[in-house]
This record gives structure tokens, C-alpha cells and sequence, in this order.
């Protein structure tokens, strides 16, 4: 099939296609001046979905996505092939009169991979919980029979638990895509969300499917699942783990994640580089479990997770949630949850070859060092303390600016201190 070299060119962008076989073609994007592009499905009629790039891109910024061809080059189901540049779900967020946080100081901004520390009580939590409630805190989510908000209430003790004091009504501020989102939530639980340039009415009668044109989500069944998938929150709570395993043993989530190779991915990219032991899938039934093979004819064992070592069982159900989910977002609070320092670096490295932003938050040493070791791309480390009065202020920090603090803390109890750990 003969295609044209290139079929859109203008003062700032110009638009080719390449169909090198019968099963895809390459679109490339390539901006000739600073532009933000949201959508470029008006620049190539072909398109059948929007190309989300989410981001601000530099000049002569290329971004290529690989798409399926088809014979009359209608192309459709796109996905990203290559972004040059940083893609951002969120960007910042400003919290007030929220779980124990009265005020921000500054925005708190955020970069692909961020590293939430601090000292007990600093809001690194609450910083996390604040974030997990995007992108709708209502709707009950595939992997809990709670919606966000709910989570949240369960998590500590009430409704009134999510506005600083108990009383009155929290307002959480966000920069989602480059839009400006504003989430009110009342002491008695109830909630409004606001995006910038969407009608209020509109906003008020039909949340999810406003959302999810602002998220370039289409309608149809899975709406709502498309939309809850964007943002995976994973708290240090045993009873949210139960569940997630619970929700693990329906039929319908065993077979989405075993037709996507998750099971065997998992094994492979995880399990396999913290043990000795060579481990082919993960079984979920009647417990989480990893088929090792044996050789020499003898027939497959079939090991325990949590004979694994400290943390495996937990991260692998939580991984295997995350491949199914494939969020935007993925949030993850005491990062280091009784794992061992290989498989904290193991975890680290999986996730930064994810195309996912991420934000945790750690106590731990291991997490800090590993992170050095592993230097995912784009990754900052922000220190958080409060005022007596409630006021949180941050400070960021670039693995560079990590690594010389630590060569000059040799004492580990010094650097603790440093890092406010």
C-alpha cells in the first residue's frame, strides 16, 4: 500500500505516517514551536481516538505512536510507541483543611517518579490519600467493593476523618493534564468536584462522563472502569490487601489478568530477580503461589509467596493489580512494607519501566539508596515537615543533591537526621 510521506505540515507541526507492514503503522508528531498538545485527532482525520500526550513539549519534540493499519489506513486504538519529553498525570496539588494538613506553604509539585519523606506525622500520608481520590472519589472500584472516598473513611474512622480538626470542609486543588481541578469535601462526607472548563451543571448531573471527556475517555461499559483505573492507590492496610486478593479470586479478574500474561510477567520481572529459584507464573488459587520448574523430567513445585521472603506476597498481588489497572498514577504509601532491601530495588527498577508517574512515600534508608542505585528518569525527592501550626513545607531534592548529602552524612544516624527520616 503506497502512503504519503508525510500528510500535515504547518508553521508548528508536522504529522507523518509510515505503515512498514500489514498489521501497523508509525505516526510521528513532530512540533515545530513550544506547543501543548491535548488532542491530535484534529490534525489527522484518520485518527480514531485522541493521541493524550498530557504534557508540554519542547521544539522539535518527536512523538511517535504505533498504531494497527489497516488496508484503507483507518487507524485506530492508538498507543504510545515513544515520547520524548515528560508526561505528567498530575502536576501539583494544593491541600487545605485536609486529614492533618491545615495549609500548604507552596504547591507541592510533582515530577514523573517523587519520593515522598518526612517523619511520622510530616503529611506524607495525607499528601497520598489527597492525590488517590482523583480522578472521581465515588464509584465503587474493581478492586475494592469501596470507592476512593470510602477507602479513605474505612482507613480512619469516619467521614469526619478527612477535614483537618473534624469539622467544616476540606479543598484539595489539583493540576490534572493541564487543567485545574477543585475537589470541596464536607465533615459529614459529601463532595464536589470542579474542573476548569467544564459547566458546573453539567459537572453536578453527569460527573463521570464530564471526567471522562476530560480525560479523552470514550463512553460505552467500561466507562467507569477506564476511568477509576487511571489513579491505583495502595495504602499500608492489611484489610486493603485482603481485598485486593479477595477481588483477585473473582473469575472475571483471574482471566483478564492471565489472558494479558500478567501472571507470567510477574514471575519473570519481579519474583525471579530477588530469589535464586527460577519461577515461571503465579497461581491465585487456593493462595497466591509460583510454579517453579525442575528440570530433568521431575514434575513443577508449586512455593508458597509468602515462604518467599518478607514482602513478596504483598508486592506481587499489588503488581498484579497494577498490570491489570495499568494506571496513569500510581500511589504507594510506606513504600518499603516489610520488604528486603533486593526486593525494594527490584521494585524500584519494575516500576521506573513502567510509562506510569509514580509517587511513594518511605521511611527507609534502603528505599533512598536503592533509588540512587536505580535512578529512575525524571525523580526527585521531597522532604516534608509541618509548622506546629499545621502548615506543610517542602523541600525538594535532585538525586544529585541526595547523593552529595549522603557522601557527606557517612554516620547513618547523621543522615537519618538529615533526610528527617
Amino acid at each position: 500500500m503506497e502512503t504519503p510521506p508525510e500528510v500535515l505540515t504547518n508553521s508548528w507541526l508536522s504529522v507523518s505516517l509510515d505503515i512498514p507492514n500489514k498489521r501497523e503503522a508509525i505516526v510521528s508528531i513532530s512540533l515545530m514551536k513550544d506547543w501543548r498538545i491535548l488532542c491530535a485527532s484534529y490534525f489527522f482525520s484518520a485518527f480514531h481516538r485522541c493521541l493524550r500526550t498530557q504534557s508540554h513539549f519542547s521544539p522539535r519534540t518527536v512523538v511517535q505512536v504505533i498504531v494497527p493499519a489497516r488496508d484503507n489506513a483507518y487507524l485506530s486504538r492508538l498507543k504510545y510507541k515513544e515520547i520524548e519529553g515528560v508526561t505528567l498525570f498530575v502536576s501539583s496539588i494544593d491541600i487545605k483543611e485536609f486529614r492533618g494538613i491545615a495549609c500548604c506553604k507552596t504547591l507541592l509539585s510533582f515530577s514523573e517518579f517523587t519520593v515522598l519523606i518526612g517523619r511520622n506525622n510530616s503529611g506524607k500520608s495525607s499528601v497520598l490519600e489527597a492525590l488517590s481520590l482523583l480522578p472521581l472519589y465515588t464509584f465503587s472500584l474493581p478492586y475494592s467493593n469501596d470507592s476512593k472516598l470510602g477507602i479513605l473513611e474505612k482507613l480512619h474512622g469516619g467521614k469526619s476523618s478527612m477535614v483537618y480538626g473534624y469539622s467544616g470542609h476540606a479543598l484539595l486543588t489539583y493540576n490534572v493534564l493541564n487543567r485545574i481541578w477543585t475537589l470541596k469535601v464536607k465533615d459529614d462526607g459529601w463532595a464536589e468536584l470542579e474542573i476548569e472548563g467544564i459547566d458546573k451543571d453539567y459537572m453536578r448531573s453527569d460527573m463521570l462522563t464530564a471526567a471522562a471527556k476530560v480525560l479523552a475517555i470514550s463512553g460505552g461499559d467500561k466507562m467507569v472502569y477506564d476511568v477509576n483505573s487511571r489513579v491505583f492507590f495502595i495504602p499500608n492496610d492489611t484489610s486493603f490487601m485482603n481485598n485486593l486478593f479477595s477481588k483477585l479470586g473473582e473469575e472475571q479478574n483471574r482471566s483478564m489478568i492471565t489472558k494479558m500474561g500478567a501472571h507470567a510477567r510477574i514471575a519473570r520481572d519481579l519474583v525471579n530477580k530477588c530469589v535464586d529459584d527460577s519461577y515461571t507464573e503465579i497461581l491465585f488459587a487456593p493462595e497466591l503461589s509460583a510454579r517453579k520448574e525442575r528440570g530433568d523430567g521431575k514434575s513443577p513445585l508449586y512455593i508458597k509467596l509468602k515462604d518467599l521472603g518478607d514482602g513478596v506476597e504483598k508486592v506481587v498481588l499489588t503488581a498484579l493489580w497494577l498490570e491489570a489497572m495499568n494506571p496513569s498514577l500510581v500511589l504507594w504509601d510506606d513504600f518499603e512494607g516489610s520488604a528486603h532491601p533486593t526486593l525494594i530495588k527490584v521494585l524500584l527498577e519494575w516500576l521506573s519501566k513502567k510509562h506510569w508517574q509514580v509517587v511513594i512515600s518511605t521511611h527507609s534508608l534502603d528505599v533512598i539508596t536503592s533509588l540512587l542505585e536505580v535512578r529512575p528518569k525524571d525523580a526527585k525527592v521531597v522532604q516534608l515537615r509541618k509548622t506546629n501550626d499545621d502548615v506543610l513545607i517542602h523541600e525538594d531534592l535532585t538525586l544529585e543533591e541526595l547523593e552529595d548529602l549522603i557522601d557527606t552524612s557517612q554516620d547513618p544516624r547523621k543522615l537519618v537526621d538529615s533526610l528527617k527520616l
